[in-house]
């Protein structure tokens, strides 16, 4: 947490200097540069798909709940475009059942819950209407690159006649990739509460397109063995409230 709070300082200290001079007209908003905090409950999932579905199976357990909280940022060129950049920690779960050898053991299956955490970074160009009474409205579309904190895992043990149980709090930091990339798009609207403070919601969209795990062919990558050859990028639907000043 303190290696986040030090890069966002870096990064919100730097937009605040390039854009203390880059302001000729104060009283526009151009070159103007806002920051606050934000919190992002999301619904996430990821699907499976697995490269040779003759040897194995994955299937996914379907949407889990996850949070994030962090920083906002946002540095408008005019009244109407900006870049945004919100540094924040994420995290959420991930449920899946794999099937390693549906051709001898087709019902054998190898349950995994997955907890990941990230360091994400959403980029966005943002566009946004005129005040209208003390609301803006705005559309934003970006990527947002992700780095991976911690990755742990509970898994079943059903499928090894020597280990019969649940593993729990499992290190797979191993069977998960180091970096991640999203599309993001969403909508949203500010509320003036005076000067520059606001209080911001919006609704994005975060298409993953990079697999987060770490493929290893056909290879058993984890003790308790768990097939890793699949392709399974996460995705979300976030609901972001913040403030900014």
């Amino acid at each position: 947490m303190k290696k986040l709070l030090a890069f966002a300082f870096i990064i919100t200290s730097s937009f605040s200097l390039f854009a203390q001079g880059s302001i000729t007209q104060p009283p526009s908003s151009n070159g103007k540069f806002t920051g606050g905090i934000m919190i992002n409950p999301f619904v996430a999932w990821s699907n499976a798909n697995v490269d040779d579905p003759t040897k194995n199976k994955v299937t996914s357990s379907g949407a889990q709940i996850g949070f994030a909280y962090g920083l906002l940022g946002e540095f408008f060129f005019n009244n109407n475009y900006g870049i945004s950049l919100n540094p924040r920690v994420s995290s959420y779960n991930s449920d899946f059942q794999y099937y390693p050898d549906i051709k001898n053991s087709p019902d054998a299956s190898v349950d995994r819950n997955v907890s990941l955490q990230y360091i994400d970074v959403p980029i966005c160009l943002k566009m946004r209407t005129n005040e209208v009474g003390y609301m803006k409205y705005f559309a934003q579309v970006g990527l947002m690159p992700g780095v991976k904190l911690a990755a742990k895992a509970d898994i079943d043990t059903a499928y090894n006649a020597t280990t019969h149980g649940t593993v729990k709090g499992l290190n797979v930091t191993n069977d998960v990739n180091l970096f991640m990339m999203s599309f993001v798009i969403g909508i949203g609207a500010e509320y003036a509460l005076g000067g520059t403070t606001a209080i911001v919601g919006s609704i994005t969209w975060n298409n993953g397109f990079t697999n987060v795990w770490a493929k290893k062919d056909d290879n058993f990558t984890s003790n308790p063995p768990v097939f890793s050859n699949f392709n399974s990028p996460p995705s979300n639907i976030s609901l972001n409230i913040g403030i900014k000043f």
